[in-house]
């Protein structure tokens, strides 16, 4: 009180300030020693005690400085000079193999100056998918002759049910056939070849080299 009493209202005002701060910086001081020492003996038990006299902000900045420091230190054995043992390398077999095969490893090194890099080996491409084969067609004859009209057709890409009764008819008539002349063969057609088609009940579903029945077709009207 005496002190007080003799000393500006203001200047003992930042004289209280200036103790709290001290104090509180020697708190943290303190038991930012206490929490690095604690962690590097790995004391556990001692660190969850100290951490509830910490606080929030000094307890994550200590995780995060212990960990950073384990994390870039030097093992004890390198600080040493002692070599550490490596440990035994890992062999992979695949199932039913004879010898085992460890998996190929990268290698790689600094160019020096001047000296052009290695050519890269050209990439492989991916295998281009090809149509199947006409035998795992339903109905595909084994090769795929010229067009034909008779009894039998044999599809070309691009061709349909109605541009094999098309074609059939201008042929067969010598003249060209409308819809309505086209729709009745257009249909016998279908039915002729429902057998041979890989969906019996999608007729717009057929395949180049596929050979199907033609029947005759009737008189020109």
């Amino acid at each position: 009180s005496e002190w007080l009493a003799g000393r500006d209202p203001v200047v003992a005002a930042i004289a209280v300030l200036r103790l709290m701060t001290l104090a509180g910086l020697w708190y943290v001081a303190a038991m930012a020693a206490v929490g690095v020492v604690l962690r590097v003996v790995r004391a556990d038990g001692l660190v969850a005690f100290a951490d509830r006299l910490t606080v929030a902000p000094v307890r994550r900045l200590l995780v995060a400085a212990v960990g950073v420091s384990f994390a870039s230190g030097l093992p004890p054995a390198l600080a040493a000079g002692a070599s550490i043992p490596r440990p035994p390398a890992v062999v992979y077999q695949l199932p039913g193999a004879t010898t085992a095969t460890p998996p190929p490893t990268l290698t790689m090194r600094v160019v020096p100056a001047g000296e052009a890099p290695a050519t890269p080996a050209a990439p492989v491409s991916a295998p281009i998918a090809t149509p199947p084969p006409a035998a795992a067609i339903p109905g595909a004859a084994a090769a795929a002759p010229a067009t034909a009209v008779g009894t039998t057709w044999v599809v070309q890409p691009g061709e349909c049910f109605w541009s094999i009764a098309e074609d059939v008819l201008t042929k067969a008539w010598g003249r060209a056939v409308t819809d309505a002349e086209i729709v009745p063969y257009w249909r016998g057609l279908i039915e002729a070849n429902r057998a041979r088609l890989g969906d019996r009940d999608n007729a717009d579903l057929i395949f180049p080299a596929q050979v199907f029945t033609v029947p005759t077709p009737p008189g020109a009207p």
